[in-house]
């Protein structure tokens, strides 16, 4: 894999890199639209993404940013203000939105895998049930076999007492 400019990157160059989906996509450029130009500490201080993931990638160099000596100092205007404001909002928002997301995959895996055990113990008793099923024929069987040769003798009898 390349290096990525963080500054530069666009959402589906940062959902390639690894530990990056979607979300973490759009907050890192959301922050970068608010900066400008991201720094290595501008990157740890997106809330929402761990600030221990990036360290790891640019270390690897999959991802590199403009050091803070080549940035250049963006004087806020108040329309800045409001943007930035907004902005946050939104990173809020979002991450508000992952956390509601976040339990309901955790409880949609919990029920796949009750409902996984319990389709194996349905085999299994279905297995017992099987079993006990054959059993109950081959008594039967037995059974019918021996009431027909009850019923033979008792024929054989019944017709040795009338001669």
């Amino acid at each position: 894999m390349s290096t990525i400019n963080i500054n530069t990157a666009t959402k589906e160059e940062l959902m390639g890199i690894r530990d990056i989906g979607e979300a973490r996509a759009n907050l890192s450029i959301k922050a970068r639209k608010i900066k400008g130009t991201l720094t290595l500490k501008d990157l740890k201080m997106i809330e929402g993404v761990p600030n221990t993931i990036w360290d790891p990638l640019i270390r690897k160099g999959t991802v590199e940013v403009i050091s803070e000596e080549e940035t250049q100092e963006k004087q806020p205007t108040a329309q800045d203000d409001t943007s930035a404001i907004i902005e946050q909002y939104k990173t809020k928002l979002l991450i508000a939105e992952q956390d509601k997301v976040h339990p309901k995959r955790e409880y949609m895996k919990e029920i796949e895998d009750v409902k996984v055990t319990f389709e194996k113990q349905l085999r299994c008793k279905s297995a017992e049930i099987e079993e006990c099923l054959a059993e109950l024929q081959q008594t039967k069987e037995k059974f019918q076999r021996e009431m027909e040769k009850d019923q033979l003798e008792k024929e054989k009898k019944s017709k040795r007492v009338k001669y």
